[in-house]
């Protein structure tokens, strides 16, 4: 895809997708902490495609809680989301309530923009999406 060439954003992409996915089967279950990706990409960027590339995180934020948080930790934030839909969609179902009904659908957009800019960047770990998303999911 990236024909050897790692400088480009799709190259410097799927080389994080390399280097973290190689990142979660040397530690599958609790990772590798929350301060080791900046590390893990700096020192495989420089092993690998020879250049002095880092990032703090692994540009999608699923591959990234695999990396810090292992599998473990992967599946609590997959839990996160799927009890909020669980909810949401159970409101949806059964209330006739209109403050209802608008939670449990703030409740599913919150969910689908997380996750669908999570394929793509940071889910989890920045102070203000944190408490957006806590404050989103709660006041839903």
């Amino acid at each position: 895809t990236t024909k050897g060439d790692h400088s480009t954003p799709l190259g410097l992409r799927v080389g994080l997708w390399d280097i973290g996915l190689d990142a979660f089967r040397e530690a599958p279950f609790f990772g590798h902490g929350i301060s080791a990706s900046r590390t893990l990409s700096q020192d495989g960027f420089k092993e690998r495609f020879r250049t002095n590339q880092g990032f703090n995180h692994f540009h999608n934020g699923f591959l990234t809680a695999l990396v810090e948080a292992g599998l473990l930790g992967a599946l609590a934030l997959a839990t996160i989301f799927g009890v909020a839909i669980w909810i949401a969609a159970r409101v949806l179902r059964l209330s006739a309530d209109p403050v209802e009904r608008f939670g449990a659908t703030m409740i599913v957009v919150t969910v689908i923009i997380y996750v669908t800019g999570g394929l793509t960047g940071i889910l989890v770990g920045h102070d203000i999406l944190d408490s957006t998303l806590m404050v989103f999911l709660v006041s839903g």
